[in-house]
């Protein structure tokens, strides 16, 4: 395990200067050699200012020239470094002073007529913009990482630590922590806001840098890309995994179409828009593989960037908050409860501005690029079978069932240790999902499994295909329609869910209609009685009516 001191986390995020912005008159060494390479350019005084101001700080020197000596021109080769001058401790005590009075004034201490130490809350916002990178995004206050690469909210506790490291180093024991609040508050009136929708979407934030899924190339991390996530893993060029395609391979059955496909999800979970519009349901019982799909996919990813939202809550007033600043959610769902409201998920799948309540903080407008993936034992009931909704998801069926014997306990471990070559495979996944206009390689295993989803879940549809035949002149009246259609579900044992519901029959029916068809239905009147037209029904495909005979003596 990892452990950070206090400075080295601070350094990850500064890059401290020193504006000397004067000489305390009791610092006589520091005045004496000003005064000397002032007055005549005195050369070995200049080699011990600088030789000392290096063991303080590399940038001291500069500093005091630019405060001093401005115009001084002590040229390098009249200059001989490498004479030996003993050190003066007492020098290097009074440079440490000015870097610290220096630090201080910049940091926006001063004393009050009093002689009591105060802040200027002003001034060390404007020295934290010059020797820090901020931005908002999505209302959320971020600080740029220079070892990672990527911005990083900027919470209480990183704001705490880096200020008290700041003001303690520059005057001993002067923070105090309601500096904070006033200080976070100023920021985040005066940081420039970040607009999501002018960031590259051709590249992808790597542990070793930034990849461009045009040029293949990987660039080095930079700011001006406003990353504020990355991927753990290494971008490796000829990196291979001969394990996970094993793996991958006896998952999908050997159905070449059923692996193309799940490698393009793989890769779109790393491309940083919603173009492809899709959420996709992993579906199987059993010991399938699944949850290591789910679990290897998360290794890719990164942990801190993967919610585990469960589809369940996504219509729940505080249910998403989960996935602010998240590149992907991965929630395993054994059982639903009732028919799950497909409001707020539809609108993430697009990309959509939504409205995030959160928890003891202001409501934000959010929008995301997560993707969303849910692992479910059965498919959820909806009540939302419009066209919308189906195109938006995509069920990916998992029909390995591996026995027991057949398990390779270690199979994740042995995975983790080819994970860059994993990543090249997503990236095969990602640029051939773009190259196909971000539609997903077509499966017949998956229009099996989502046929038999939309006919469950939309009956009316499935009585259409099956019972009504489509006949130009044809017409039925509109109560045998309906009658029959109770009388198919019936037989074939289907819950009805309210869909044998006049209104609601005939809006599903209709849409159904439009999307198989191309086809609106329209209606005649005969002698009161409503036809529809152009229909009519195979009464063939109905339960037979028992006929119950009656005798007379």
């Amino acid at each position: 395990m990892l452990i950070k001191t206090s400075e080295q986390l601070v350094k990850e995020f500064i890059t401290e200067e020193i504006v000397v912005k004067g000489c305390p008159d009791n610092l006589y060494k520091v005045l004496v050699l000003i005064e000397q390479i002032k007055q005549s350019g005195n050369r070995m005084a200049y080699v011990k200012l600088k030789q000392h101001c290096d063991i303080v700080d590399e940038n001291l020197l500069s500093s005091i020239m630019k405060a001093f000596l401005k115009g001084i021109d002590i040229k390098k080769d009249q200059v001989q470094d490498e004479v030996e001058i003993p050190i003066d401790d007492a020098l290097v005590e009074e440079l440490k002073t000015i870097v610290t009075n220096s630090k201080a004034i910049a940091l926006g201490f001063y004393y009050d007529e009093k002689n009591k130490l105060r802040l200027n809350t002003n001034k060390c916002i404007s020295y934290l913009r010059k020797i820090a990178e901020f931005i908002i995004k999505h209302g959320v206050l971020m600080i740029y990482n220079q070892k990672e690469g990527i911005f990083q909210e900027l919470n209480d506790e990183l704001m705490g630590t880096i200020l008290r490291y700041l003001m303690n180093t520059a005057i001993p024991d002067s923070w105090k922590k309601v500096y904070e609040r006033d200080i976070i508050d100023g920021l985040m009136r005066e940081v420039p806001r970040v607009d999501t929708n002018i960031i590259d979407d051709t590249l992808i934030a790597f542990n070793n840098g930034v990849y461009n899924v045009v040029t293949k190339k990987l660039l080095p991390h930079d700011k001006k890309y406003m990353f504020t996530s990355k991927s753990p893993i290494d971008y490796l060029k000829d990196a291979d995994c001969p394990i996970f395609k094993k793996a991958i391979k006896e998952i999908t059955c050997n159905d070449d179409e059923l692996l193309s496909c799940l490698q393009e999800i793989f890769g779109n979970a790393l491309i940083n828009n919603t173009k492809a519009e899709r959420a996709f349901f992993f579906t199987g019982v059993g010991s399938n593989g699944k949850s290591f799909c789910s679990e290897v996919l998360t290794e890719i990813v990164g942990v801190n960037n993967v919610s585990n939202i469960q589809l369940s809550k996504f219509s729940e007033r505080f249910g998403i908050e989960g996935i602010v600043s998240k590149t992907l959610n991965i929630a395993n769902e054994n059982e639903l409860g009732g028919a799950i409201s497909t409001e707020n998920l539809k609108a993430i799948i697009s990309g959509d501005t939504i409205n995030i309540s959160r928890k003891f903080k202001q409501a934000i407008n959010y929008k995301s690029t997560i993707k969303l993936i849910f692992l479910l034992n059965t498919l959820p009931d909806t009540l939302d079978n419009t066209h919308g909704y189906y195109r938006k998801i995509l069920i990916v069926p998992f029909n390995r069932v591996f026995k027991p014997e057949d398990i390779d306990k270690k199979l994740k471990e042995k995975v983790c240790t080819e994970l860059s070559g994993v990543l090249n495979w997503c990236l095969e996944g990602a640029e051939r999902l773009i190259n196909n206009d971000y539609n997903f390689t077509e499966s017949k295993a998956i229009e099996k499994v989502t046929k038999a989803y939309k006919e469950e879940q939309n009956p009316v549809e499935a009585y259409l295909n099956e019972v009504l035949v489509y006949e130009e002149g044809s017409s039925e009246t509109k109560k045998a329609v309906l009658d029959a259609y109770k009388s198919w579900i019936e037989g074939e044992g289907i819950s009805a869910r309210g869909s044998d519901s006049p209104q609601r029959f005939w809006r599903a029916l209709n849409n159904s209609t439009k999307i198989n068809l191309n086809y609106e239905l329209t209606y005649k009147k005969i002698s009161g009685t409503l036809y529809l037209r152009d229909f009519k029904i195979d009464y063939s495909k109905l339960p037979k009516q028992e006929v119950k005979y009656t005798f007379s003596n």
